[in-house]
């Protein structure tokens, strides 16, 4: 297999590998490197890491930065980027059934905050909130219907933040949380 580190070791300064560690770029060239089907040179590994890296901040979605940045101002930056890290997107199948593909859109988009509806003999009872980071596709049983599940940061002054910091919710059970 293609050695990418050591031809970077040997043609770039010393603080240069570090620099390309601290920011993703060397797992990057890595997985690169071993999903090439043949082997590649460091120019070629390096333009399509740098493609890949223009794409990407093209691309980026506000929604999920604006909720990765709410969770460095609360702190909470690595816990995030642990939960972000644990997820990794895969493809849609090609034979996926029908009623996934015709699903409604989703009513909350990342970096919402919101609260979940209290139960009607609780009018009085505290609610928790917190910040969209995650949301998914599956099925209520309770509900006897698939629809959309939210994944959420608490915030720090919630009820359950205390014991919980990352809590999931169906769309249903969910509002906007206005600050009032």
């Amino acid at each position: 297999m293609f050695d990418y580190r050591r031809k970077i070791l040997q043609t770039e300064p010393p603080g240069y590998l570090k620099a390309l560690d601290d920011f993703g770029v060397t797992e990057l060239m890595h997985n690169l490197a071993q999903a090439m089907a043949r082997e590649c040179d460091i120019q070629q590994l390096s333009s399509l890491s740098a493609l890949l890296i223009k794409h990407f901040a093209c691309t980026i979605n506000c929604d999920w930065l604006a909720a990765y940045l709410y969770a460095v101002q609360m702190g909470r930056a690595e816990e995030v980027s642990r939960i972000l890290a644990m997820g990794k997107t895969l493809p849609l199948p090609v034979d996926s059934p029908a009623f996934f593909l015709d699903a409604q859109p989703s009513r909350y988009n990342f970096g919402e905050v919101l609260y979940w509806i209290p139960l009607e003999d609780e009018e009085s009872a505290l609610s928790d909130w917190g910040i969209v980071i995650g949301r998914f596709y599956g099925y209520a049983p309770e509900r006897t219907r698939w629809m959309w599940c939210y994944l959420l940061l608490l915030d720090p002054d919630s009820p359950s933040a205390r014991w919980c910091v990352v809590d999931t919710a169906w769309e249903d059970d969910l509002e906007r949380y206005s600050d009032e």
